[in-house]
């Protein structure tokens, strides 16, 4: 399953893939600001979410006020009466 991750909110400019081990590599806040300031900002980002298949992945919320790195740890996806439940766990860096 592919989910679709969308920029919407007050002062939120869009979303930008990371590269591989990029994430790692931020210790502070100027690093992660020029890391973002390199990216091109975009309305949406696709996940896929299958048992951890988006594991590794690496991307930025890009706000006006300070962007938010994300790395997503691990993704499953249940399915229930109710609906598909989409779980993305991982770590974030302001």
């Amino acid at each position: 399953m592919t989910i679709r991750l969308e920029a919407e909110g007050p002062g939120v400019r869009g979303l930008a893939r990371l590269a591989p081990g990029e994430f790692q590599r931020l210790e502070s806040r100027p690093q992660l600001d020029r890391a973002i300031a390199a990216l091109r900002a975009e309305p949406e980002i696709e996940l896929a979410t299958a048992k951890d298949a988006a594991a590794g992945a690496a991307f930025a919320i890009v706000q006006e006020t300070g962007s938010v790195a994300l790395l997503a740890e691990s993704s499953s996806t249940t399915l229930s009466e109710l609906g598909t439940t989409v779980a993305l766990r991982g770590r974030f860096k302001r």
